[in-house]
């Protein structure tokens, strides 16, 4: 074979030749294949024809055809052979020079000439400029800064915090998901070495010290019977490997006493030491306290789960079930999907959410490789997702205001909900189809037996002639989709399909067609579970929670009745059990709270704490003191008054008001003074035809007697702790619905 260099590109342009062995292929489809603008394609296959040309090998011109290899199977495969021998120029795109550039300044500790960048890259100085103002771009998020100067070259400016960051997110930048297999599995197999010593930007890791740490790694998790997420074992190995090299270099990382301190009594900080002590006979390096801190953190962001499945970082587990729960209603009202009872997803939500906010409040970043393709493929939950979550994880958790959830963060909650609603496609979805062929007797039925064979979610409702579609007919159908042997627009005036989808497919369907039919099942059930999802999550977001006194907030009756509409599950069991669980879900998300003392009037107090406005009010205060006349509701070894009634036409609420000391002077009922020694006090307000709320409040009334913990809660009126216990009691009840469903639907 006779020398010539090729550039990578230009390899590429002939291996895609060689794949196809019929017919020719144009220079518009090679720059389409290879994202490439035509210019370019044009200028590489001059080379192109020249490296076959002093190789012997023949490769056809044809003008407005394309270009061929005019040579058999054995030729190709030997073409192909001495392609893997030639001596390839690299080629970088501009992605690609970036990552270089910043890999170079990151790890050099003096200025890098302009030549160096300009030969190795073969751009030119123009080129070269322009792509430093985006790597000026890149490292000003992380207050580092470039400094470029004549005769000298190029460096960076700042602290070892700043550079170790910008380190740790190139390399995630730069993991696509086969590279992210290639560093989870075994790193001493030749594919991962190729992998370190290849990638520039890999190059800012030692392949040994990665190796070493894996191993490390590796042994704690198999001692400890753990396991962690690949994304989070990737971040920690990436992590760990820069501290070792760091430290090998006698550099050290500066952290405030104040947080070694917090961390030190940590169960994270104690795993780290484990790491830390494995490390340090490995390396026969001394690790100090602010580098097991540092790791402490980076594991405490980490989603590390025992063997069993439970989550080792329980104590937010109070507030990640209140905001699943939040994030499962609220999305199942947006997209007109049960999510609610989906507990799978409940349980992958809470599994992710603890890390996640532990990763917010420490303000750890984690990058998102696919959120590119989450935002393409599942815009409308993305934009769901970003809304509610940045919307109410402030209220149902502890994390600070000032703290901006990043988009990579609200990506990966988006998978889950994604993969909710993909499931909920293949089981529940069903469309309409219209099959159809030219006289519409024999081949649109054969097609409509065959689909209805094949598919379990496609319902024919009628086979027809082309002839006899019409807007007319299409108008009054309720029809997702027609399924014909002809294309259909050729017989159709525009605007006669009345925006129905069609597609064309053979009389004896192929795997093609079905592939083709179940695309576009998805498309349709898609669309119409993304339609109107924007404005049901703007009327969600309108009302959320008003005011309405001190410490008090209910929901706008208006909005929950107008956030039903438009709401569409299958009939029957599943959508009975799905309302129920929706209205559960906003009765305890309509908990009112509040503290009384000596001297206020108690059903008054009771009736401000439940009320929301002055007609309800007065109706709510007769109602409860008529039922203080008939029975005092006072269990005095628990300190409690249970204040309960049944009102038609007011929505049943809950409410807890705990007593600011022990003993109360308080107005009771017929106008008579009573002294009884008070803890707490609940509310309940039933309206009369709503049975599901009566069994939920008989089943919260015996919670209260048999739980010294809720008791403890209310008096000192522990929220969390409250619409935990509430929570714990929804579930029973929709589990028993459920149950009972489905034993009765089997009889």
């Amino acid at each position: 074979m006779k020398k010539m260099k090729l550039t990578e590109r230009q390899k590429n342009i002939i291996l895609m030749l060689l794949e196809d062995t019929s017919q020719a292929i144009t220079t518009s489809k090679i720059a389409d294949r290879l994202n490439l603008s035509s210019r370019t394609v044009k200028r590489d296959i001059t080379m192109v024809e020249k490296w076959f040309s002093i190789n012997d090998f023949k490769l056809i011109k044809k003008p407005g055809v394309g270009l061929i290899v005019d040579e058999d199977d054995n030729m190709r495969n030997l073409i192909s052979d001495l392609l893997k021998m030639e001596n390839i120029e690299k080629s970088y795109h501009k992605n690609d020079r970036i990552k270089f550039i910043l890999s170079r300044l990151l790890m050099a500790d003096q200025p890098i000439k302009y030549y160096f960048f300009t030969n190795y890259l073969k751009i030119s100085d123009k080129t070269l400029t322009q792509d430093l103002g985006d790597v000026e771009k890149w490292l000003s998020d992380l207050n580092i800064k470039i400094v470029k100067k004549h005769g000298e070259g190029v460096y960076i400016l700042g602290n070892k915090n700043s550079l170790r960051k910008a380190q740790i997110n190139l390399i995630h930048e730069s993991l696509d998901d086969t590279k992210r297999l290639d560093l989870i599995r075994d790193i001493s197999l030749e594919s991962s070495v190729e992998l370190i010593e290849e990638n520039d930007v890999y190059s800012m890791i030692n392949r040994k010290t990665l190796d070493k740490v894996k191993r490390v790694l590796s042994g704690v998790f198999k001692s400890l019977n753990l396991k962690i997420s690949d994304n989070s074992y990737i971040g920690l190995l990436v992590h760990i490997s820069l501290t070792i090299e760091r430290l090998l270099l006698e550099e050290n990382i500066e952290v405030k006493k104040e947080y070694i301190n917090n961390m030190s009594n940590s169960k994270e900080y104690m795993f780290s030491r484990i790491i830390v002590d494995d490390l340090e006979r490995e390396f026969c390096i001394s690790i100090p306290e602010e580098e097991i801190s540092y790791i402490a953190m980076h594991i405490k962001g980490a989603n590390i789960i025992g063997s069993d499945g439970s989550q080792k970082d329980a104590d937010d587990i109070i507030e990640i079930s209140r905001l699943t729960k939040k994030l499962l209603g609220d999305m199942s009202i947006i997209f007109s999907v049960d999510l609610v009872s989906d507990k799978r997803l409940e349980k992958d939500l809470k599994n992710h959410l603890g890390p996640a906010l532990t990763r917010l409040r420490l303000g750890m970043k984690i990058r998102n490789p696919i959120l590119d393709e989450i935002k393409g493929s599942y815009m409308e939950i993305f934009q769901a997702v970003n809304r509610i979550f940045s919307d109410k994880v402030y209220d149902f958790t502890k994390l600070d205001r000032s703290i901006n959830i990043p988009e990579d963060e609200i990506g990966y909650i988006t998978i889950h909900f994604a993969a909710a609603i993909e499931r909920y496609i293949g089981l529940n979805g069903v469309i309409r189809v219209i099959t159809a062929c030219p006289t519409g007797v024999g081949t649109s039925r054969l097609v409509a037996t065959k689909l209805e064979s094949k598919f379990s979610n496609i319902q024919v409702v009628d086979n027809m002639s082309i002839m006899n579609i019409s807007s007319e007919v299409l108008a009054s159908m309720d029809v997702d989709l027609i399924i014909a042997t002809v294309d259909i627009n050729e017989y159709m005036e525009d605007g006669m399909l009345h925006g129905k989808d069609s597609i064309v497919i053979n009389t004896l369907p192929s795997d093609q067609d079905y592939k083709k039919i179940e695309d576009k099942i998805k498309q349709i059930l898609r669309k119409k579970i993304y339609n109107g999802s924007h404005e049901r999550l703007e009327n969600r977001l309108s009302y959320g929670h008003s005011k309405v006194g001190a410490d008090k907030f209910v929901f706008s009756d208006a909005g929950i009745d107008k956030d039903l509409t438009g709401v569409s599950l299958d009939t029957g069991i599943n959508k009975s059990i799905y309302r129920v669980s929706i209205d559960y879900y906003r009765l305890a998300e309509s908990i009112t709270y509040s503290t009384i003392s000596g001297g206020n009037e108690l059903i008054g107090a009771c009736t401000n704490l439940i009320s929301r406005d002055k007609s309800e009010r007065d109706r709510i205060y007769t109602a409860l003191k008529d039922r203080c006349d008939i029975n005092m509701p006072y269990f005095e070894d628990l300190g409690l008054y249970l204040m309960h009634c049944k009102i038609k036409g007011v929505k049943s609420r809950l409410g807890f008001m705990n007593v600011v000391e022990e003993f109360e002077s308080l107005s009771g009922y017929n106008g008579k003074r009573i002294q009884k020694k008070i803890k707490s006090v609940v509310v309940l307000i039933l309206e009369e035809r709503d049975l599901y709320a009566k069994d939920l409040f008989a089943s919260i009334s015996s919670r209260l007697v048999e739980d010294d913990e809720f008791l403890e809660a209310i008096s000192c009126l522990d929220r969390s702790k409250i619409q935990y216990i509430v929570d714990q009691e929804i579930e029973k009840q929709v589990e028993k619905l459920a149950d009972n469903s489905i034993n009765k639907n089997r009889r």
